[in-house]
């Protein structure tokens, strides 16, 4: 579905599904072209699901899903309950730790940012969001739980906004999130998503997925970049589906934004 709200409000909603075969991008072309009715003066609100689940003829059996992750991300669900299923040990000792900015920034000795959530698989795959330097951006490091060895790394494209509070610039965490498949989800940029196939594999698949259409962000990525971010966390929603929000601060090849 797509609407436009009456909003002067440049942020918008969306979300990106798991396509059959990991196939990355819209199947359905409709959705493209009813994605490109959408235009306004002022801003754009768009909400799309895009969900296409694998065809499973009579004669086969149903597919085992993954089991679920033991902490998908921010909050702790698509809920944000932050409830964890199991209690915590006992904090008298330090397993491990690792950074998770290798690169920090002080302003007037304080540290204005705020870090993502660590992510933690069912088999104890811990999934960190770091922060490699202002101009180098994020990536993804993945560790075993019980030992804290490096098991991966996914290195994005994704520029984080900057928002002011108090006449301060803080500098938001890196949007990312465990699917019910799981699958990670990472921002990447100009709003899309990457998505790791296999969040506990050493290696896996990496694949991008644009709400708007992967062919439009490959012809004009450099517009897209530019112009659109996520601005909030990733969810994931029971059927592997992806949510969250999006601004758009300049023009696209799919809307006309003057701000």
């Amino acid at each position: 579905m797509a609407r436009t709200p009456s909003t002067t409000s440049a942020t918008a909603a969306a979300a990106v599904g798991s396509p059959a075969g990991g196939r990355a991008g819209l199947r359905d072309a409709r959705q493209t072209r009813r994605a490109q009715t959408v235009a306004a003066t002022t801003a754009v609100m768009i909400g799309i699901v895009l969900v296409v689940p694998a065809a499973i003829s009579s004669a086969q059996a149903k597919p085992v899903s993954p089991p679920a992750p033991a902490w998908a991300g921010f909050a702790g669900n698509a809920q944000h309950t932050a409830v964890a299923p199991t209690s915590a040990q006992q904090l008298s000792r330090v397993r491990w730790h690792t950074p998770v900015d290798l690169a920090p920034d002080l302003s007037s000795g304080e540290l204005l940012i705020h870090y993502g959530s660590p992510m933690s698989t069912a088999v104890n795959t811990v999934v960190v969001p770091t922060r490699v330097s202002a101009t180098a951006g994020f990536q993804v490091d993945a560790y075993a739980g019980a030992t804290g060895a490096r098991r991966w790394s996914v290195p994005t494209d994704y520029r984080a906004p900057t928002s002011a509070d108090d006449g301060q610039t803080w500098t938001p965490p890196l949007p990312a999130t465990l699917t019910t498949g799981n699958r990670l989800a990472v921002a990447g940029a100009g709003g899309t998503v990457l998505m790791r196939a296999n969040a506990d594999g050493p290696t896996s698949t990496l694949g991008r997925r644009a709400f708007y259409g992967l062919p439009s962000w490959q012809t004009h990525r450099a517009q897209y970049n530019d112009a659109v971010q996520i601005s909030t966390p990733l969810d994931a929603g029971a059927d592997g589906s992806v949510y969250f929000g999006f601004s758009v601060s300049g023009p696209t090849p799919l809307c006309d934004v003057r701000v």
